[in-house]
């Protein structure tokens, strides 16, 4: 199990092709205390007796920001941390040492104070990951937690568009004046990707409406390495507005949910699974080598 890596210097962003962060909410929306920075309010989360987990899908980078909640009239230097867990791995400690902050304040318990903020930074790799925040001890103090993500836009922009195994036939997407080809997949049969690596593949889907589901509907992708699994996708679509299926216009496309996957050097298979009984979706693949290496494909 490998730490966290974190970075400290914007030459790494900049190199990372960072785009502008936004907030990362936990599953425990409950615990949420808005705080007052000087013109700005912030939403933080509680991190006090009970762990908050977040959900996202990478490659992203977080900036965790952490304040303690300190009396209102404390003036020295305060020590507090925790632990943060991505995925399986090594729970890592954080620790800080901030000094109260004058211009920070709630309304929720205006007889606190607040720290300044402690700042760590976690690189969250392609694919869809759990980051869990837990005390440091027992007893910890109460902390409040703001999560930052920020997407990594990949410096390969060019793709190449790979077939599935097999004498299969695509569908073709209506855009506008577009046809886009697509492949179509259900939960009795998996479409298999040969890919050479190193590089990454975007996976990406639309769900085809039916006439029975409503507007928006749930759907789970599964995708395998070389009959190793990377990971369960669970997606959430609504209908498109602005294209359709050439091959059945009883059926109404989905906007597109994708996600990444890296691939590793060598020659390799890639299988996607759709989960859902009585559904189907639409799937095209682009994959992004990131050397001179060639991936099957037209």
């Amino acid at each position: 199990m490998n730490r966290i890596p974190f970075y400290k210097t914007s030459l790494i962003l900049l190199l990372l092709g960072v785009l502008w962060p936004k907030a990362l909410n936990p599953l425990e929306r409950d615990n949420k205390e808005v705080l007052h920075i000087g013109d700005f309010r912030r939403t933080y989360y509680q991190l006090h007796n009970d762990s908050l987990h977040y959900q996202m899908h990478g490659p992203k980078l977080l900036t965790i920001v952490a304040r303690k909640a300190v009396p209102a009239k404390a003036d020295n230097l305060h020590s507090f941390g925790y632990k943060v867990i991505l995925d399986d791995g090594m729970a890592v400690p954080v620790v800080h040492e901030e000094a109260k902050s004058a211009h920070v304040y709630s309304s929720q318990h205006p007889g606190h104070g607040y720290t300044q903020s402690g700042k760590y930074e976690v690189k969250v790799p392609a694919g869809t990951h759990q980051l869990v925040m837990s005390p440091l001890r027992d007893r910890s103090g109460p902390i409040l937690i703001r999560v930052l993500e920020t997407e990594i836009e990949r410096l390969n922009t060019t793709g190449i568009i790979i077939k599935p195994e097999g004498e299969l036939d695509p569908d073709h997407l209506l855009i506008n004046e577009k046809r886009i080809r697509y492949w179509p997949l259900n939960s009795q049969t998996a479409l298999v990707f040969p890919v050479v690596g190193p590089g990454y593949m975007e996976v990406k889907t639309r769900l085809a409406f039916a006439s029975w589901m409503g507007d928006t509907e749930p759907y789970r992708v599964r995708v395998l390495l070389d009959d190793e699994p990377l990971g369960t996708y669970f997606f959430t679509s609504e209908k498109s507005e602005v294209s359709q299926i050439e091959e059945d216009k009883t059926l109404i496309p989905g906007k597109w949910r994708s996600c990444e996957l890296d691939v590793p050097a060598g020659e390799h298979l890639l299988t996607v699974e759709l989960l859902d009984p009585e559904k189907q979706i639409y799937l095209r693949n682009r994959y992004f080598p990131e050397t001179d290496s060639q991936a099957p494909g037209n």
